[in-house]
């Protein structure tokens, strides 16, 4: 047995001792989900830290690359995260040259945010040597089950469910 299936049937037990009747199966899958997301989160961030990126950073960069410029608040949303701390983080990119606030023609209390050249080249590589480590981190799955994973989060994302 390895760490990751000591630390589920650690957590299991435990839980099933304070909470008989909690979900254990759903506990299980959620458990090993936050903890992947949180090592390849961790480990992604490491390729952009020499840039000079938080993975904050990379993800506003990477968004505004994949659609072109965006409203802060358009930013936010997509990644999840208040408009205070995409504003954080866009101040940060902009002093650093790699992204220009403008204000948009028709109105002006409205910011978009778009790349500079150096913003560009620097995601395209950046970009590349993340997809090579998530090759690196995907080669555990053969491509059928690659497509399973895929469709199975999809369904996970889709998924919206309100606030207690």
């Amino acid at each position: 047995m390895d760490e990751a299936e000591n630390l589920l049937e650690l957590a299991q037990t435990r839980v099933r001792a304070i909470v008989p009747a909690a979900d254990l199966s759903a506990m299980a899958v959620c458990f090993n989900l936050i903890r992947s997301a949180d090592q390849l989160t961790n480990d992604l961030e490491g390729l952009h830290r020499p840039v000079g990126w938080t993975w904050p950073g990379f993800r506003v960069v990477f968004w505004i690359w994949l659609l072109g410029p965006m409203e802060q608040r358009e930013i936010a949303s997509r990644i999840g995260a208040s408009r205070a701390s995409i504003s954080s983080v866009v101040n940060t990119l902009e002093r650093d040259g790699f992204v220009l606030r403008k204000r948009t023609a028709d109105d002006h209390r409205l910011v978009t945010v778009e790349l500079t050249s150096a913003g560009s080249e620097v995601i395209e590589a950046a970009f590349t040597a993340q997809n090579h480590r998530e090759a690196e981190w995907m080669a555990v799955f053969d491509e059928n089950e690659r497509e399973i994973l895929v469709q199975l989060l999809g369904r996970l994302l889709s998924r919206r469910l309100s606030r207690p």
